[in-house]
Formats: C-alpha cells, structure tokens, sequence
C-alpha cells in the first residue's frame, strides 16, 4: 500500500512539473465550451467558436495570465570545457557545441591525438 502511494505521488509531482495539469485543465475548459456553445448552434459552430480564440472562457483566460512552463528561462550553461579525453578530442569540438561550451584549441586537441611525424621507416624495416 505505501508503495502504491508513493508511485502516485512521484507520478503526480512529475506531471505537474511538466506542467500537465494546465493541459488537463485547458483540456476540460475546452470540452465545457463545446458542450455549452452546442446548446445554442450546431456542433461545427460550437467547434469554431470554441478554438478560434475570441470567445475565451474564464478557464481559459485564467489560464493564458498564468502561462506556461515552456516560457521559463533556462539554465546558465557553463563557459569552459573542463576535461577532454585524449581518445575523444577529435569529436570534442562536436559535444562541446551541443552542451554549449567552449572546446579547446584544434592544435592542442591535433597534438594529443595525431603524431607530429611518422616514425622513421628504417625501424620498421
């Protein structure tokens, strides 16, 4: 029984986290429109009044003054690349662009991975 409960409120603090009960309650505040709009015109009419915008109920006007969680600000992201691995510099300039940091030098990341000259062929030989 505690295990259901706990479920139940991690589910529910995740959804409303991502801001699932605005969905819901928009959801809901739409469907009691159509069905009111509907008394007094056909369904197609009651359909157009309820999403074209100029006919908001008070859910709904409620709703558009709280916004939503998409309008938030996101996280800083940090400077600096603080570590490369020697065996991922060459796709280092790649990640550092997509969690937004700077990479390193090219030179630096070239020289930690490549050789600077073949070795000598008479070694090998």
């Amino acid at each position: 029984m505690l295990n259901r409960a706990f479920r139940v409120v991690v589910l529910s603090s995740f959804l409303i986290s991502i801001g699932m009960h605005t969905a819901v309650l928009q959801a809901a505040a739409w469907a009691r429109m159509t069905v009111d709009f509907a008394r007094r015109d056909t369904v197609a009419v009651s359909l157009e009044k309820t999403f074209d915008g100029r006919h908001p109920c008070p859910i709904c006007r409620a709703l558009k003054t709280t916004g939503s969680p998409a309008s938030l600000t996101p996280a800083p992201t940090h400077s600096r690349l603080a570590f490369v691995a020697p065996t991922a510099a060459p796709n280092a300039a790649r990640v550092a662009s997509f969690w937004g940091v700077a990479s390193p030098p090219l030179p630096l990341l070239q020289s930690a991975v490549f050789p600077f000259a073949p070795p000598p062929k008479a070694v090998l030989s």
